[in-house]
């Protein structure tokens, strides 16, 4: 449950996020199972990134952050459109940067 309650933080890079997430994961008993780990970190995200990601089949936590990147770049790029329209997914990558 900690980990599903986990968010990222306004002044934090996603990077940074995926970070702190899996160091708090490891130290779970017993340790979650990749698909596990996929899952409960799929279920943190927020916004156009979890509408887009949910689709995904990432095979590890790794590809989860690369996917992350590559959905982040599509909203900056404007080929993929944000939540509801154009503006409020830019505010939410505003609010969720990269790097």
């Amino acid at each position: 449950m900690q980990l599903q309650n986990l968010t990222q933080k306004s002044n934090e890079s996603f990077k940074e996020y995926a970070q702190r997430w899996i160091e708090s994961a490891a130290r779970v008993q017993p340790p979650l199972l990749e698909k596990e780990l996929v899952d409960t970190f799929m279920s943190t995200l927020q916004g156009p990134y979890y509408e887009r990601m949910i689709g995904s089949i990432a095979s590890s936590f790794f590809d989860m952050v690369v996917i992350r990147e590559r959905v982040e770049e599509g909203l900056k790029s404007g080929k993929i459109q944000g939540a509801s329209n154009g503006q409020d997914g830019a505010k939410r990558a505003k609010l969720m940067p990269l790097r």
